[in-house]
């Protein structure tokens, strides 16, 4: 598999970022801490794996709603494998895979591509970091040997973990001559509740007289309750009563007042206040209409102020004429001086362009006859010297490849004729090969025996591959057959357990029977191969010297190839000889050609007017400067013609600003410039302009108060109106009689207000409204004197306790005598208990069981990867770890049936992984993990994704680790993530075309 471009959506600090690997291999990512390395490898993980789970960091992104991303990659067979995931209902995300030919997928199609791998087992092989290496530096010797010896194994110690762990559970469970584990102390509990159940068989007679007395206390109690209930509710309503009778009372009395009085039915909300704002408002309004008045009578005086000495409208527009024509008249000015400047340059480049031409003068220039003719003319002259320059160039070269051709067709026809046979060996040749032709029949009988005996060989290896995939198969099935059976049996299911056992022998026989059968097959296969074999060996015999007439079949067919050749170089010859005569005839037509067109050119040159006998390069520099010469004449002339008419309108503007400013400017100066008196017409019409702005002000002002000294008559006109309204909703006609009949309506509404509390008072007491309203009737109607009735239902109450307090102490003796029959409960509890322990003792047994079993089918894994896997692996580790030490630890192997490695250095002494420095150690541990990665590459060619893997390396070390990877990456692509610029420079000394560097927002 190899990556070849990752596109993030939105993923952490990450969004819309796109990284493309096409030719490289060795993808190397620098970045400073928090740049976003770890997102960016999370990310990969994650396309490949689902999202993080709510526990973890989810990377969920902060500018944008997008959540994932994709990642194309190649994988055989298919080119451009697109696989995209982002946020969806399920928290792994949802996962989409586009192919090449158009189809698409979901999770089973990528779980196809990753052939079923996990995360963990991904990272346990393909991912290195930092954490494996830091894991090892708080070891013992003996922790770190197994460390590498589970490294070697799953990429991880996952496996001697999780084999520690069923050990100590199964121990924490049953020990056989423990008594503090569960299973111990359970069985004892078993037998001490077996005894107490014999003795409750005694006591369960006694039983049943003493709950019926119980039975018939109870009945009574339960009177004594209900009389009790009947008065308490009596109590509770004389509480009542009592609490709200005062109340009642107040508030039918004031009820009584109020309806006898005579009611105000209508009067202004809140309307001694509104009459003091009116009042108020009123004065207000008087002081501003007075303050209104002085302020319009000071502006129209500072109107007539402003109205003396004004220019009129005639004034005004020829002043402002003059002004905005001053800028035109600075423009003409300093076009006059630049349109100067350009009449002497354009001098200065002709004279240039005569002394460039020297000893040509003048008049060459201004006689010369520079016209379409002319030009259209040289510039044939010029295609017809150009065509005939080729035509001499082509010439030429034909003349040199004829020749060179001639040459080499002479030296390969002297070359054939050399080697041919003579005409004698050729027909020695010929007689030989006639009585060749029955040796065919032995050389396709050959052939077929040596088919067939390679197809038996094939045939062979793979039923010797297909009989180890099946025995292997059956065995492991045998096994699973026979734990299964074994775990039936601690949880006392004997007939599932006499199934599988029964299953796990039915195996075991066709395993047997199978491997007998297949060992026929292969006896019977290799008795054919030893059949065809001999037959072949008769057959080599029986052919004659084949060997000589293949040679004369040879020497033959390459004789009649020469002769073929020799006639085919005999006819080049001859057409290069008349391609030859040819040339002749071409180069002398062209001479005749070059003297014609020199004529041409000196008769060009008489009607041009220009000098005569001179190549035709030179007439194209002359044309060019003549052609520019006489642009140069006709543009000073129009430059001269346009300066007459801009100082004539400079002077015509000067003598119209003397004129004007000589009656409107006072204490002009005499010496005054044109730029000055226009200046001072400028300021005349700012002051102007102000005088206008600053009358037409105040008059805006005048208006603006005029508007509020009528807008306050009006309101004042509406106070007036609303305080009449006022006096007549009152029914009133002045101020003190409206106050007067205000103060009665106040306490009116008091009076109100009061029996309005009194009411919600009444119902906060008693919510009841029925309840609440037979009472205040009660009260009302019927009074009664509350505290002789409390005493009388308090005597009540006491008699009927006192009898209850005598049924509640027969009632606890008896049950005292029943708490004796029921110290652990009943028979039917005890014996409920006994069953449950029993149960758990039962659960806890198949628990142990389990942890037991796998015990043992791990103790079977690390003996099949012994045997099978950890040689490959073991192998690949020591080449890969003598290659980073330079040879100086040549050999690495594991003693069978010990779970530790051991490593010889070049002199042959021993180690142990303990005893070597940290740095060796960590070459170990990096080169075991490869060795364990490479050999996985037959089944899962993942990328390797390498962490600030080299940090605790030296320079030397470092540079042989980037070295094998680099070689590494010809096959398999490298991700390699890092913060350190030192180690990027090493990369780049390795210069390698495979190694791409990528930056990650660098500081």
């Amino acid at each position: 598999m190899k990556i070849r471009q990752i596109h993030i959506y939105g993923f952490g600090k990450w969004i819309d970022q796109k990284w493309d690997f096409n030719e490289s291999q060795f993808e190397t990512f620098l970045g400073d801490n928090e740049s976003g390395k770890s997102t960016l490898m999370t990310f990969i993980h994650s396309i490949f794996f689902g999202f993080p789970s709510k526990r973890e960091n989810q990377y969920i992104p902060r500018g944008t709603d997008r959540y994932g991303g994709s990642i194309l990659i190649d994988q055989s067979p298919y080119e451009g494998i697109f696989i995209e995931r982002t946020g969806g209902r399920t928290k792994k995300g949802t996962v989409t895979v586009h192919y090449p030919d158009g189809r698409s997928g979901d999770e089973n199609d990528l779980r196809t591509l990753i052939k079923g791998i996990d995360i963990a087992t991904f990272k346990g092989i393909f991912h290195f970091d930092l954490d494996g290496l830091q894991g090892m530096k708080d070891l013992t010797p003996k922790e770190l040997n197994r460390y590498l010896y589970d490294a070697g194994m799953t990429g991880a110690n996952k496996l001697t973990n999780l084999d520690k762990y069923a050990e100590q559970e199964s121990e924490r469970l049953f020990k056989p001559r423990g008594k503090k584990t569960k299973i111990n102390e359970l069985s004892n509990r078993l037998v001490e509740m077996k005894q107490n159940l014999s003795k409750w068989e005694v006591q369960l007679d006694e039983y049943d007289m003493v709950q019926e007395l119980v039975r018939e206390k109870k009945e009574k109690l339960a009177k004594i309750n209900q009389d009790q209930t009947l008065i308490q509710q009596q109590l509770r309503k004389l509480d009542k009563r009592i609490s709200i009778s005062s109340l009642v009372r107040d508030w039918y009395a004031l009820k009584r007042q109020e309806e006898s009085e005579e009611k105000i039915k209508q009067f202004p909300l809140d309307g001694v206040h509104r009459l003091d704002r009116l009042i108020e408002r009123r004065h207000e309004k008087e002081a501003r209409k007075s303050h209104e008045k002085e302020k319009i009578l000071v502006l129209h005086k500072q109107i007539d102020q402003l109205s003396s000495d004004r220019l009129s409208e005639k004034e005004k527009f020829e002043l402002s004429e003059i002004t905005e024509q001053f800028p035109s008249y600075k423009k003409m000015k300093q076009e006059n001086e630049q349109i100067e400047f350009n009449e002497s340059e354009l001098l200065k480049q002709q004279k240039n362009i005569e002394e460039d031409w020297v000893p040509y003068d003048q008049s060459v220039f201004r006689n010369a006859h520079i016209n379409g003719y002319v030009l259209e003319k040289n510039e044939q002259l010029k295609w017809q010297s150009q065509s005939l320059l080729a035509k001499e160039e082509r010439l030429l070269d034909e003349k040199k490849k004829l020749h060179l051709e001639e040459s080499v067709a002479s030296e390969q026809l002297a070359h054939e004729e050399k080697n041919s046979l003579s005409e004698k060996d050729e027909k020695k040749l010929e007689k030989q090969l006639e009585y060749r032709g029955h040796k065919a029949i032995f050389q396709q009988e050959k052939t077929f025996l040596s088919d067939q005996f390679n197809w038996m060989k094939q045939e062979k290896e793979r039923s010797k591959n297909s009989d180890k995939l099946l025995i292997y198969g059956m065995l492991v099935l045998s096994l699973g057959l026979l734990t299964f059976a074994v775990t039936r049996l601690f949880i006392t299911d004997f007939l599932l357990f006499t199934v599988f056992l029964l299953s796990s022998l039915v195996t075991a026989m066709l395993l047997k029977k199978v491997t007998k059968s297949r060992k026929k097959n292969q006896l019977h296969l290799e008795q054919q191969m030893s059949e065809i074999n001999s037959k072949l060996n008769n057959i080599v015999e029986e052919i004659p010297e084949a060997a000589d007439d293949r040679q004369a079949e040879k020497l033959l067919k390459q004789h009649q190839e020469r002769k073929i050749q020799v006639d085919r170089i005999r006819q080049k010859l001859s057409f290069i000889h008349r391609q030859q005569e040819q040339w002749q005839d071409e180069w002398a037509e062209l001479q005749d050609e070059l003297a014609l067109f020199n004529e041409q050119v000196h008769e060009w040159c008489i009607n041009s007017a220009l000098p005569t006998g001179k190549e035709l390069l030179f007439y194209e520099k002359l044309l060019l400067s003549i052609k520019e010469w006489k642009q140069l004449d006709k543009e000073i002339e129009a430059l001269s013609v346009k300066k007459k008419q801009i100082v004539d309108n400079i002077k015509m503007y000067e003598e119209q600003v003397t004129v004007l400013s000589s009656g409107k400017l006072k204490d002009r100066p005499i010496d005054a410039s044109i730029e000055d008196l226009v200046k001072g017409m400028q300021h005349l019409l700012v002051f102007e302009k102000e005088q206008i702005d600053e009358s037409q002000r105040q008059s805006d002002k005048i208006d603006t108060h005029t508007d509020i000294l009528q807008q306050t008559e009006e309101e004042d006109n509406q106070l007036t109106k609303q305080l009449e309204d006022l006096f007549h909703v009152a029914g009133v006609r002045e101020q003190e009689e409206f106050r007067e009949k205000a103060e009665e309506f106040r306490q009116q509404k008091v009076n109100e207000e009061r029996l309005r509390e009194w009411h919600l008072q009444m119902v906060s007491m008693i919510p009841n409204e029925s309840e609440r309203k037979q009472l205040v009737d009660e009260i009302i109607h019927e009074p009664i004197d509350e505290s002789v009735e409390l005493e009388r239902l308090n005597e009540l109450s006491g008699e009927l306790e006192g009898e209850k307090n005598r049924l509640v102490t027969e009632l606890s003796q008896l049950r005292v005598g029943l708490r004796q029959l029921e110290e652990d409960g009943t028979y039917e509890e005890q014996l409920q208990r006994f069953t449950a322990l029993k149960e758990k003792v039962n659960d806890l047994a198949r628990e142990w069981a389990v942890f037991k079993t796998s015990q043992y089918m791990i103790g079977k894994v690390k003996a099949i990867y012994e045997k099978e896997r950890q040689p490959a692996v073991l192998k690949r580790a020591q080449l890969i770890f003598a290659e980073l030490t330079d040879n100086r630890y040549p050999y690495l192997f594991a003693p069978l049936g010990e779970e530790r490695f051991l490593v010889e250095r070049e002199d042959g002494q021993r180690f142990d992984p303990g005893d070597l420095s940290r740095g060796t150690c960590e070459l170990l541990y990096l080169s075991i993990r490869l060795a364990l990665a490479t050999e996985e590459s037959t089944k899962k060619n993942f990328p390797f994704f390498l962490d600030e893997t080299f940090v605790n390396m030296d320079k030397d070390r470092r540079s042989s680790v980037l070295t094998f990877l680099n070689e590494l990456s010809k096959d398999r692509q490298i991700l390699f993530f890092t913060c350190h610029e030192s180690i990027i420079k090493e990369i780049d000394i390795i210069e390698s075309d495979r190694i791409s560097i990528h930056y990650l927002n660098l500081t």
